[in-house]
């Protein structure tokens, strides 16, 4: 009876000892995983803060192009404005020399004056 008490003395603590070494190396194993999720993160992190500067910085550059692309957006509507004026400057010109006599087209171009009256 005393050897099979010692048996199974030896055989507990086996089964301890071999418990506590796998206990403790799954610890050790989620410590070193957990050094390493840490850094993963912290690296995350800061290329996370990277690129919020970087679009804040992308944002401030689109409304600025807004503002230029508005402000194009208002030139080219006061080019055109001028471009209808001046088409319409040129129409009426074209309409008074196409109205005209020979006499007066003769003295709108050469710049003489003509005293003949025909046409």
């Amino acid at each position: 009876m005393k050897k099979n008490t010692i048996i199974i003395l030896l055989l507990s603590s086996v089964v301890i000892w071999i418990w506590l070494f796998i206990a403790t190396y799954y610890g050790f194993l989620r410590q070193e995983e957990e050094k390493e999720l840490n850094n993963l993160i912290e690296q995350l992190q800061i290329k996370n803060d990277s690129l919020k500067l970087s679009n804040e910085l992308l944002d401030t550059q689109i409304a600025t192009q807004r503002a230029i692309a508005d402000s194009l957006s208002k030139e080219i509507v006061n080019t055109n404005r001028v471009i209808n004026k001046l088409k319409n400057v040129r129409y009426e010109r074209i309409r008074a020399i196409d109205s005209m006599g020979n006499n007066e087209l003769l003295e709108f171009f050469s710049g003489f004056e003509s005293t003949s009256t025909d046409n």
